[in-house]
């Protein structure tokens, strides 16, 4: 039956690729919409892991390298009841080392960052750089004037130890420290807030954002909230908060990607449909003869099934097999991964099969119904 089955629908190939191709389209589609939500909740789940402290941004903004603060907010943060700490930060992407643009194998995601801090204010940070402490050397202190801290992937890429110097947006910078394994940090680069000032023309009186610390037995996202309310044109993120309100976004943008996912599936099963209701018209003859020569209409039910779900599965692997391939093309350019899991592969796979099975079961109704007498003389 299988291979009567294929044989039939490699005979008809531009009509067989027609009706897959559309279904193609609908897997490639919602592999890539939810894979790339996915990846987005997962870069985004990665970094809010790793954050000590309470966050506090320019209201509004997108991250830390587009986010301008007064630098004097620092003080009215610390008068805030529960806060231990306002630790100033300026972020920002680094365009140039050594004279080139960043090595691919020295970014994350695609970037390497330039991280300036405040050696005054560092000495009341908790839990290190986004998780991760030096694991060699030391920190930066009020003395030292264009030192740095480099990430271990930096370290690596650019074949760094403790002592030596690196070129960063035109300045050199002694490498006094090296960070932890980290992901994130692994391609930051840490230096004095004047450094950065300096090699980016960033703003003088501004800061990207502060880390706040709150003081012991306080609750994080209270704080956070009584730092909101005292202060205007700020919002504040704390780890809890910013994984729920990420969570609540992307399930939206899921249900909404996969019911336009969905709708393009939908139309190629209605392809699918049309192809074999064709299909089962122009092979009357075809079925009476096997009827004539002891086939019953269940034969030829399972036939037309049979046809259907190869269909369905065909259009399921190849959507399948050409969504993975789009997201590793994507990925060489995003800089968070699409991720296609398992369970969203499956999924597609078994719509698929499910759409070849509706597809395909009028139409087998309808050529198990044929007169075989009728079906030999064409349906006249």
């Amino acid at each position: 039956m299988f291979n009567v089955a294929a044989r039939n629908l490699w005979q008809k190939k531009t009509r067989s690729g027609l009706a897959v191709s559309g279904l193609i389209i609908g897997v490639v589609a919602i592999i890539l919409l939810v894979s790339m939500t996915a990846g987005l909740k997962a870069y985004v789940e990665d970094i809010a892991s790793q954050m000590n402290g309470i966050m506090i941004m320019e209201k509004d903004s997108v991250d830390q390298t587009l986010s301008y603060l007064d630098e004097d907010y620092g003080r009215e943060m610390e008068r805030v009841e529960g806060v231990r700490a306002a630790i100033p930060e300026i972020w920002g992407i680094v365009s140039e080392i050594e004279g080139e643009s960043p090595k691919p194998e020295a970014t994350y995601y695609g970037f390497a960052y330039l991280l300036g801090i405040d050696p005054a204010k560092e000495m009341l940070r908790e839990g290190g750089f986004f998780g991760v402490d030096v694991a060699k050397g030391r920190g930066i202190t009020t003395v030292d004037k264009k030192a740095a801290i480099i990430g271990q992937v930096i370290a690596d890429a650019y074949k760094k130890s403790l002592g030596s110097t690196i070129e960063v947006e035109g300045e050199k910078l002694k490498v006094v420290g090296i960070l932890g394994e980290s992901d994130l940090m692994g391609s930051a680069i840490i230096t004095t807030m004047d450094v950065v000032r300096d090699a980016s023309d960033f703003p003088a009186g501004k800061v990207s954002d502060f880390m706040v610390m709150v003081r012991p037995g306080q609750d994080e996202n209270q704080v956070a909230k009584h730092i909101e309310f005292q202060i205007e044109d700020v919002d504040a993120y704390t780890a809890s908060e910013t994984l729920d309100e990420f969570s609540e976004m992307t399930a939206t943008i899921d249900l909404f990607f996969y019911v336009v996912s969905v709708i393009a599936i939908l139309i190629g099963g209605v392809g699918i449909i049309n192809t074999m209701l064709m299909s089962v018209m122009e092979r009357m003859k075809e079925f009476g003869v096997l009827r004539s020569m002891g086939w019953t209409s269940d034969d030829v039910l399972r036939l037309v099934i049979t046809e259907s779900v190869l269909l369905g599965v065909s259009g399921g692997i190849i959507g399948c097999v050409g969504g993975l391939s789009l997201i590793s093309a994507i990925n060489l350019v995003m800089p968070f991964p699409l991720v296609a899991s398992n369970e969203l592969l499956i999924a597609a796979l078994i719509f698929s099969l499910i759409l070849g099975v509706f597809g395909g079961t009028y139409p087998a109704w309808k050529a198990s119904k044929l007169d075989p007498i009728q079906a030999m003389r064409g349906g006249e």
